[in-house]
């Protein structure tokens, strides 16, 4: 049940000890890495020869009989010790004596009819061993990293073709050591502070602007004419008016003398200009002081 460089992984015990079971149909019994088992006393040690793929005979210490777990379902298998590398070989023994089946599609063996998880790794990688403040990769893990090895991630803007090589993942590019993914806000997070943000700017603008609008009213107040005038008082009224033919500054924009008839408020006066004229009601702004002319 080999493919390439890759094996068919299953996580179990044997006796007391953790190992992982590569399935191997190649080989016709199951064999136990001998320095994983030194207390285990085999039998019938002249019994079996053991050769590799190349030819070359490889020690045999004899049989055992040990308890196997894997998964939920517990089963007692007669193993080969010998010197391998690997920790565990399945072997066809194994697969006919328990009846197993195997669903690679669903990457799951079917023992005693409860679906146990495989995994397909390096055969190399799990000749290696696991150092002791490692922790070992759990199913979960495992079928995220397959889920997203076939999503296709797409973005705004983007074309089918650049989707596809966006998903395309170069071996040279990636690094040999990984280190754990900082956590990232949520998209709904991001926006929410966003929202906060231009709320704030929002309100120091407006802040700013009333501050504004209350520095220009306090210096308009302070140049304008706070006394006002009194009923009697002659004033001139800013009317400008413009005639076709004649410059605008040949033209009087002020015109008076009026006299004030009533003060309605603190701003707005009623004048009236001769004793028949009419009367108008004008704010404070328009009016000024009237002085009589010098003639020299």
């Amino acid at each position: 049940m080999k493919r390439g460089d890759y094996s068919v992984i299953i996580h179990g015990t044997v006796g007391k000890l953790d190992c992982d079971f590569i399935l191997d149909t190649a080989s016709s019994m199951s064999i136990l890495k001998r320095d994983l088992f030194p207390d285990v006393i085999p039998t019938n040690p002249d019994k079996y020869v053991l050769r590799t793929a190349t030819g070359e005979e490889v020690p045999v210490y004899g049989q055992v009989k040990l308890n196997t777990q894997l998964g939920s379902v517990s089963v007692i298998h007669t193993y080969l010790l010998a010197d391998i590398v690997d920790e565990c070989i399945m072997g066809l023994d194994f697969i006919e004596e328990h009846k197993v089946g195997i669903l690679v599609a669903q990457r799951v063996i079917v023992l005693n009819g409860v679906k146990i998880p495989i995994t397909l790794g390096s055969a190399g990688a799990v000749r290696e061993p696991i150092h002791r403040h490692c922790e070992r990769v759990n199913d979960q893990q495992v079928l995220a990293a397959d889920v997203r090895r076939v999503t296709v991630e797409t973005r705004p803007g983007w074309s089918d073709g650049e989707s596809r090589k966006n998903q395309q993942v170069d071996d040279d590019d990636e690094p040999v050591l990984t280190r754990k993914e900082r956590d990232r806000k949520s998209r709904w997070s991001d926006e929410a502070e966003l929202q906060e943000d231009l709320r704030n700017i929002h309100d120091k603008t407006r802040d700013k602007l009333k501050l504004s609008s209350d520095r220009m009213k306090t210096r308009y107040d302070s140049l304008c004419n706070s006394v006002g005038f009194q009923v009697g008082d002659q004033v001139w009224l800013y009317n400008p008016k413009r005639r076709k033919g004649r410059s605008p500054k040949l033209q009087q924009d002020w015109e008076g003398p009026y006299n004030v008839i009533t003060k309605i408020n603190d701003v707005v006066y009623r004048i009236q200009k001769g004793p028949r004229g009419k009367f108008k009601v004008v704010h404070l702004d328009r009016l000024a002081t009237y002085l009589e002319p010098e003639f020299s």
